[in-house]
């Protein structure tokens, strides 16, 4: 990964103004994305380098079961989740409006109003007005995380979606009313879980479809090369004709069964990566663009029915020559390709290429700004400028959102094309020149932290994947303050209205005014021994904070404290390793509120420690601990020896607790087998939240606490100055934690 100096840059010759926009480092999608992903697999396949079979669903089918047995209590029915956005998050950038990533967009050819966009992590939405307003309607399904979605060309109510981008799906779902509905109709056949970037539906025989696939899991949980599948039957039987990891596909304008696929490796006999064809419906292929030996390429492929024998292709690849960038074309329908020049075209890897539908000279192509050709790819043009020419990340001049995902064509007029990114969905009505932001009524934001002002019970901050720190105020509104991705929040006990976030890695920044003034760069990755190459600190890192004392807590494979708000760093036991080894990290930090020199600390590897003099001396208490990747910690308010610890992963019990400060352990079973990202303790109850949403245990039982909300992953915990439960979810925002008609004392702040 490519390292940037943290410089923070100003656009103001002051930093006094109020919502002043602020830059920051912005790696390219193949860089920060890899790594993004990288550390949310690690986490929940450790120790075993996998991923059970669908384990989401079998989570869910759990609770289904445990439901039919436990009562739930009168409180419990009452309480339920309410969203409260982003819906969506102002920016201080041109283009305005933003949400969490779209992956997928597609149109419906028999009515343009019809727009459908697929989520990375908050499931499919559905707008019924041209994109004016989406609304949900997939939360129904164990899986919210979308590849690829498509009408059928022959019969404009019929749709596929295939799941899987961000996270491994679970299948393909298909509606017969035009995406209002969905059902599952992928069986065993098409492997459990799996990342699908394309599908394809027969021009004329809606119920023959073909999936490229680039990973899945087996039946044992190992993740494996997928390739091309296809189904004759709707998607209820899938066979696989194309062994490898498959990064695209697409049928040729005019023909039923010449295909291009884009591969990253293939499998089954060999060869090498790069674009194949098939003239009989994936039979057999034939390479016509061979990247070579030792070499890995992601080729994205787009055809145009304006000339129904031409396609183009943009390959990044890495080999023994090194990292390159070429775009292709072909005029005899895939079997030979020529090399375009391509002049000012960003040398970065891309997600999508589309070509227009009506002018086979026009040409888009998706890398972290939209790019667009006008002469058949000789040339290329930056039309959203999220980007400058040196490629130093400069939205000012912006037109939309940046990081590109998917793009869909308005079926009868070319120059309107819906654009889908990390910002959401965008609408240009004059091919590319000028945005507007149809992002106002989605809710897709991935948030990884959130946290209450102190006194404020208005105000509530969230630190979220490429959509920066965000704050919602007494109106309702939310803002960005400053983009990126950013993790946990915590307020300056001699100034509540001054923040400190971090960035990735050992980023860490403070703001006055609520964040709307930036002050100062407090850490980066040098001031924890950190180079260039970051190895031993989690992507986002555990980030704390003592409220007693005002002391901030910073994790890498040891403990970093600052008595002055991160302005200075000191490692109490020095060198002294929290971890289990040197590739290991640590992902969690509990202090005692009662008692800041009690500190536990947890790590990806699932080692578990406690110091009793605020770091200097350490104890390891993981004996009779699972050995899965920990990810939270609380530890009771009145007593540092009662805590609770939750577990990431499968197999396994994941919320344990202590009652002597981690001279044993007990199991809080009756969880279902879902990771555990976040705990929380009020009152007599304890919140956990899952990968499939929020669970409740009362001292004896757990109860899945989910009313109002989607079984969409949920990241973090923390109470407003009023006593209301606020929640993190990566994929559907915030939402809060309403009881009509409690009393005061349950809302009071314990």
């Amino acid at each position: 990964m490519k390292r940037f100096a943290l410089a923070a840059l100003l656009l103001t010759a002051a930093c006094t103004v109020s919502k002043t926009p602020i830059l920051v480092p912005h790696p390219a999608p193949h860089e920060q994305g890899r790594l993004r992903e990288q550390w949310m697999f690690e986490q929940r396949a450790y120790p075993f380098d996998s991923i059970p079979a669908d384990g989401r669903r079998n989570a869910l089918r759990q609770v289904e079961r445990d439901r039919a047995r436990i009562a739930v209590n009168a409180d419990s029915a009452a309480l339920t989740w309410k969203p409260i956005g982003p819906l969506p998050v102002q920016t201080n950038w041109p283009f305005g409006a933003a949400t969490g990533r779209v992956k997928a967009l597609a149109i419906s050819q028999a009515n343009p109003d019809i727009v459908l966009a697929g989520s990375s992590s908050g499931g499919i939405w559905r707008s019924t007005n041209g994109g004016a307003s989406f609304t949900p309607v997939t939360d129904d399904h164990a899986d919210l995380a979308v590849g690829a979605i498509t009408f059928a060309p022959s019969s404009p109510n019929i749709v596929y979606a295939a799941m899987g981008s961000d996270f491994l799906g679970t299948g393909v779902l298909r509606s017969d009313d035009a995406g209002a509905t969905w059902r599952l109709v992928s069986g065993s056949s098409y492997g459990a879980r799996g990342t699908a970037p394309r599908l394809v539906v027969h021009p004329s025989n809606p119920n023959r479809l073909w999936v490229a696939q680039y990973s899945r899991l087996d039946a044992a949980g190992t993740i494996r090369s997928a390739g091309i599948l296809y189904s004759e039957d709707a998607g209820a039987t899938w066979r696989s004709l194309f062994g490898g990891l498959a990064s695209d596909l697409t049928l040729m304008p005019g023909t039923t069964s010449t295909l291009l696929a884009g591969m990253y490796r293939v499998d089954n006999g060999g060869g090498n990566a790069g674009i194949y064809r098939s003239t009989n419906g994936g039979g057999t292929w034939t390479p016509t663009f061979d990247l070579g030996a030792e070499t890995y390429g992601y080729p994205r492929i787009a055809v145009t029915p304006a000339n129904p024998d031409r396609a183009y292709a943009h390959v990044f690849s890495s080999g023994p020559s090194g990292e390159q960038y070429r775009l292709l074309v072909s005029d005899n329908s895939g079997a030979t390709w020529r090399t375009l020049p391509a002049a000012g075209l960003a040398k970065e890897y891309s997600v999508f290429i589309a070509a227009d539908p009506t002018n086979p000279s026009v040409l888009y192509v998706g890398l972290r700004d939209l790019y667009k050709s006008i002469d058949g790819g000789q040339t290329f043009m930056n039309m959203t400028r999220g980007y400058s020419p040196t490629g130093r990340f400069d939205p000012r001049q912006s037109t939309s959102h940046v990081d590109q995902h998917s793009l869909a064509f308005h079926p009868r007029d070319a120059n309107t094309l819906y654009l889908g990114n990390d910002g959401g969905v965008f609408l240009s009505r004059d091919a590319a020149v000028s945005f507007q932001s149809l992002s106002g009524t989605l809710s897709l934001v991935q948030a990884y932290g959130i946290a209450a002002h102190p006194t404020d019970s208005s105000a509530i901050f969230l630190g979220t994947q490429d959509n920066g720190l965000e704050r919602r105020d007494a109106s309702g509104e939310w803002r960005e303050l400053i983009t990126g991705d950013y993790g946990s929040i915590l307020f300056d006990a001699n100034d509540t209205n001054t923040i400190a976030t971090n960035y990735v890695y050992g980023y860490i920044m403070a703001f006055e005014a609520r964040g709307d003034v930036y002050r100062e760069t407090l850490a980066t990755n040098d001031t924890f021994d950190e180079g260039e190459d970051v190895t031993r600190i989690s992507f986002i890192a555990p980030f704390e904070q003592s409220r007693a004392n005002n002391t901030l807590f910073f994790g890498t494979y040891r403990l970093f404290l600052s008595r002055d708000f991160g302005r200075t760093w000191t490692a109490p036991a020095g060198t002294y390793d929290l971890t289990k080894n040197e590739t290991d990290r640590l992902s969690a930090i509990g202090v005692s509120p009662s008692d800041a020199r009690v500190i536990y600390t947890g790590s990806q590897r699932g080692r578990l420690m406690v110091t009793r003099d605020e770091g200097l001396t350490w104890t390891d208490i993981t004996k009779q601990l699972p050995n899965r990747s920990l990810r939270a910690i609380a530890i009771d308010p009145a007593n540092p020896n009662v805590a609770y610890v939750g577990f990431s992963g499968y197999a396994t019990d994941h919320v344990f607790l202590t009652r002597n400060g981690g001279a044993t352990w007990d199991a809080l079973a009756g969880l279902p087998d879902t990771p555990v990202n976040a705990l929380l303790i009020r009152n007599e109850y304890v919140y956990a939240g899952t990968d499939i949403g929020v669970f409740r245990w009362d001292g004896s039982a757990w109860t899945y606490f989910n009313q109002g909300m989607p079984p969409v992953i949920v990241t973090d915990f923390d109470v407003t100055a009023n006593g209301t439960i606020v929640a993190a979810t990566h994929g559907r925002g915030a939402y809060q934690l309403v009881a009509p008609g409690s009393s005061k004392r349950r809302s009071a702040r314990r």
